[in-house]
């Protein structure tokens, strides 16, 4: 069995207060079968803030084995993206974790694209499915309203990307129709 699925879970706020935000809960249920396909590895998750201690005791109900809590004032008095995800980097190597994720919201991806960076490993954002092999494969979710013109305000501009060389010239393949397929894909 691998090391444990760690967690980042953020504190709920407005209506939610007192709790676990709602996106973290599902990022739980996410590791849950995430830890199964890792043949029960072990979901662990990491909580910042004063109130983060009462609201670790019914991370339980939701699949998390272990809850750490950050209540240093220095740290996790306020929200600090790099200091989290210093935190989180340091947790995901002492625990030797198989993977660390975290819910999709903008602190979200925040604290783990700085955990990313001092971890020296790749950060996959918006993933929907994954499988875990030895080379993991997953689903990440595309945006559904992008239209003709999101495409084009990114595809209007004066570079030739994805231009294509062939000995030091461009060839082929650039262009304003190229630029709106790559920025199609892009989006």
């Amino acid at each position: 069995m691998s090391g444990p699925i760690l967690v980042f879970v953020e504190l709920g706020t407005g209506d939610a207060a007192g709790g676990a935000d709602r996106v973290s809960l599902e990022t739980l249920a996410f590791a849950r079968s995430l830890g199964e396909g890792l043949g029960g590895a072990a979901v662990e998750a990491l909580l910042f803030g004063a109130d983060a201690a009462g609201v670790a005791a019914g991370l339980s109900a939701h699949g998390a084995a272990t809850a750490h809590v950050v209540t240093d004032a220095s740290v996790a008095g306020a929200y600090a993206p790099a200091a989290w995800g210093a935190a989180l980097a340091e947790l995901a190597g002492t625990r030797g974790a198989a993977a660390v994720i975290g819910p999709g919201t903008d602190p979200g991806a925040e604290v783990l694209a700085h955990a990313a960076a001092r971890l020296g490993m790749p950060l996959a954002a918006n993933v929907i499915a994954a499988t875990p092999d030895t080379s993991w494969s997953i689903t990440r979710q595309r945006w559904a309203e992008m239209g003709a013109e999101q495409v084009g305000h990114y595809a209007h501009h004066d570079c030739r990307c994805p231009a294509q060389r062939k000995r030091g010239r461009l060839v082929g393949r650039h262009g304003p129709l190229r630029r709106a397929r790559g920025a199609q894909r892009f989006l």
